[in-house]
């Protein structure tokens, strides 16, 4: 008798797994759910076909700061994240389905923390952005991210190794919002 309920509960472990993906428990990967540019797109291919993307390049960086190397940390950042998440193809110029208008509208460094030879080497880094995404074709404002803050303490003693952490962390959350259609 025991080995019949041994048995048994060996079967069942061993075809539960089997079960489970049968039913499907509706979890998909993250690239495969909808972005914003496809409630806007004409395409229903699927989204793992890169050819398939809508196209975007950057329209322009509104940077009233002082930090010149923040648009280039930027522009680099929303390129990789939009293209490895295939949201869109990424394209540098020529005429492109959407444009990204990156507004940056706070930005702050505070070195803090000194060593004995006056070094800083703690940085608190804050910034507030909104991103924007045009029609190429119409230039109407297809969808606005809302202003996105975040601030972090970067235990570090290179302030641009913080600004580019900083810069980052806030691209992905923007970017994760071009995910989020509800």
């Amino acid at each position: 008798m025991r080995k019949l309920q041994r048995l048994r509960s060996i079967f069942l472990l061993l075809c539960l797994p089997a079960l489970l993906i049968q039913a499907g428990c509706g979890y998909q990967m993250a690239m495969r759910e909808p972005s914003v540019l496809t409630r806007h797109s004409n395409s229903t291919a699927d989204a793992t076909d890169e050819s398939a993307l809508p196209t975007m390049k950057i329209k322009g960086i509104s940077n009233p700061t002082l930090y010149i190397s923040l648009e280039h940390q930027l522009r680099g950042a929303f390129r990789d994240a939009i293209a490895n998440r295939k949201i869109a193809r990424w394209q540098d110029s020529g005429l492109a389905d959407y444009e990204l208008q990156i507004n940056i509208i706070k930005y702050t460094m505070d070195g803090w923390g000194y060593s004995q030879s006056g070094d800083s080497v703690m940085y608190r880094a804050s910034a507030v952005m909104e991103a924007i995404i045009y029609s190429g074709e119409t230039n109407s404002e297809v969808w606005r991210s809302g202003q996105i803050g975040l601030s972090r303490t970067y235990d570090t003693d290179s302030e641009a190794d913080a600004a580019y952490a900083l810069s980052l962390e806030l691209v992905e959350r923007v970017v994760d919002r071009m995910r989020s259609v509800f």
